[in-house]
């Protein structure tokens, strides 16, 4: 399962990822397993080739699976599921994807999300520098603020303003050509006096080759 089910639009989850590249799945293997929910490279290597992975202390009552997959939009990109087979609301998901520097290095954006409908959120972000087939982790920060400030209007009232701080639930979507930054919350969008007060649902980031800035903030159509 792929974020909560608003957000499944934006990825095919294939697992021959055709245009994918041998890159991005290199990466996967040589990052930290706790940046990949522990799996061993293995395990990873298994899931590379179409595998669902089922931990062993699963049972009848919660069965969790881990699942990878990629995007039909973007070749440097791939990401592990996380969800239940059971009857857990619970999903998780960690994207990894490429980008390249100014200098010509290449950086690696590791971000995990997840949560319940309702309830789902940004749960880690970093980066890491990936030369020479090895991985360091990159300490400047690249990315813009999460702020729930991003998309409300000038003279929201506060009330409105509240419910927005308590509804919203942000995170970053590398899985699309552009990457996004989401309010992620239907509750928000669907109100249409709150609405009235938001300058979009979502914000459009440009990697400009050494950090992401905001390019501009709409409505998704």
């Amino acid at each position: 399962m792929k974020k909560a089910t608003f957000l499944l639009i934006s990825i095919c989850t294939v697992f021959n990822a055709f245009a994918q590249s041998g890159a991005i799945k290199d990466i996967f293997k040589l990052l930290p397993a706790d940046k990949v929910y522990g799996l061993s490279i293995g395990t990873r290597d298994s899931m590379l080739i179409g595998k669902t992975f089922y931990p062993a202390d699963n049972d009848s009552t919660s069965t969790v699976a881990y699942n990878y997959g990629s995007s039909t939009e973007v070749e440097d990109y791939m990401y592990v599921s996380m969800s239940y087979e059971t009857s857990q609301r619970g999903t998780g998901m960690i994207e990894i994807r490429k980008f390249t520097m100014e200098n010509d290095n290449n950086l690696v954006v590791v971000s995990q999300t997840g949560g319940v409908p309702g309830n789902y959120h940004q749960a880690g972000l970093s980066a890491y520098l990936f030369r020479y087939n090895r991985l360091a982790p990159y300490r400047r920060n690249i990315f813009p603020a999460a702020a729930d400030s991003l998309f409300m209007k000038e003279g929201i009232p506060d009330s409105i303003r509240q419910t927005i701080i308590n509804n919203s639930n942000i995170v970053f979507d590398f899985g699309t050509k552009t990457p996004t930054l989401k309010l992620n919350s239907p509750y928000l969008t669907s109100n249409a006096t709150i609405r009235s007060w938001l300058k979009g649902d979502h914000a459009d980031l440009a990697w400009t080759g050494d950090r992401f800035i905001i390019r501009k903030i709409g409505f998704t159509e």
